[in-house]
């Protein structure tokens, strides 16, 4: 998270940022409006609203690290499954590719679209 601020005819405003992606694109988005300088020093009661800014943003930001948390699985690679134990996945597509490819699905949609192309030609 950073700090970023818009100056105005109010004054400068606090904002409180964190870059994300969605959909593969990266975006910002404003996690906390701190608000004005003069509503800073009002309600926080400090002299420098710049300076309080900052050390909150520090704040987040250990806040969000302790937050975050390592999850270790144990593997073993030379360590045998039984035969009596059954693992189960999801594989449920893996049965549909058999399927379409089977049908000759992709050769028919393509043997379609070129028709289709000639006619509106």
């Amino acid at each position: 998270m950073r700090l970023t601020t818009n100056k105005t005819t109010r004054g400068i405003s606090y904002y409180v940022i964190r870059s994300i992606r969605r959909d593969g694109k990266r975006s910002s988005e404003v996690v906390e409006r701190l608000g004005t300088e003069q509503e800073i020093r009002e309600k926080y009661h400090c002299t420098d609203a710049a300076v309080w800014a900052k050390q909150h943003v520090e704040e987040l930001n250990q806040a969000e690290k302790q937050s975050i948390q390592k999850v270790l699985v144990p593997f073993q690679t030379n360590q045998l499954i039984p035969l009596d134990k059954k693992n189960s996945f999801n594989i449920g597509y893996l049965f549909l590719q058999k399927i379409y490819y089977d049908l000759m699905l992709p050769n028919l949609c393509k043997r379609i679209k070129r028709t289709i192309h000639l006619l509106t030609i």
